[in-house]
């Protein structure tokens, strides 16, 4: 009767837990659809701008290299208006002064305020317009965004095709095991912009192909469609492709060889 009752209240447990996973995952609002175009990294001369969202709002982060050893950061918490299609901040930004050492360790830091104000738009070409209601700090200054992922890059034999569309970024790639035999896989990703990455969805596809002497296809081998994976940038700039599938990148480092340019749509 003990365990009866034991059991009982552990399936309780488990169900009040369950309830309030729940609502504690509904209390999170989405990201307004057409406030997506803010997500991301931009960058004007020596500053550099990163926004994601979070949970309820946007995170913008502001780091500006003032030399080899100094910087300043300004940290926002911000709510999209639907209105003028803006980024509008808490009265909590916070700038932050650091000075580095030569080994590129923080050496000090000075807290300047936290209550700073600024305001967020995007101008007809598409480029981000900080309006900083403390010191005006980003007076005259236009941010544009930041693609460190499109492009062609290649390792070994391998070649990986990236490139942004509308609904995220497909990447395929390529490995000719042979002249007539190549592998090739396909994703489409989204950008993970707290661990700076390309998150696959799960139905990566890979395909074996067979080419003829004439250079047709002579077949066509679907081996899988749920395939996951997660493309990363390492800190000398080469892309990881970290495959949760069969592990097909393992040791892999793609150099890019060619970049697109969206320098004429907005991007």
């Amino acid at each position: 009767m003990k365990k009866l009752i034991a059991m009982i209240l552990m399936l309780a447990l488990l169900l009040t837990c369950a309830a309030f996973a729940e609502e504690e995952e509904e209390d999170y609002a989405p990201m307004p659809e057409e406030a997506a175009v803010y997500e991301g990294e931009w960058a004007c001369d020596r500053a550099e701008a990163e926004i994601f969202w979070e949970e309820e709002g946007f995170r913008v982060s502001i780091r500006w290299g003032n030399s080899a050893s100094e910087c300043t950061e300004w940290g926002y918490n911000c709510y999209y208006n639907e209105e003028d299609n803006t980024l509008i901040s808490m009265p909590t930004g916070i700038r932050t002064e650091f000075v580095y050492n030569e080994a590129g360790d923080v050496e000090s830091f000075n807290d300047v305020y936290n209550d700073g104000n600024a305001v967020f738009a995007l101008d007809e070409e598409g480029y981000l317009i900080w309006h900083d209601e403390k010191e005006d700090a980003g007076k005259d200054m236009r941010f544009k965004k930041v693609d460190r992922y499109s492009g062609t890059w290649v390792c070994g034999r391998a070649t990986m095709e990236v490139d942004l569309e509308d609904d995220g970024y497909k990447v395929f790639i390529t490995w000719p095991s042979s002249a007539a035999e190549v592998t090739e896989w396909a994703y489409s990703c989204v950008v993970d912009y707290v661990d700076n990455a390309l998150e696959a969805m799960p139905f990566g596809l890979r395909t074996d192909v067979v080419y003829g002497e004439d250079g047709e296809i002579a077949s066509e081998n679907v081996i899988y469609e749920n395939g996951e994976a997660t493309f990363s940038l390492d800190e000398e700039g080469y892309m990881l492709w970290q495959d949760a599938k069969e592990d097909a990148g393992k040791d892999m480092r793609f150099e890019r060889v060619e970049i697109i340019d969206f320098e004429n749509n907005g991007i």
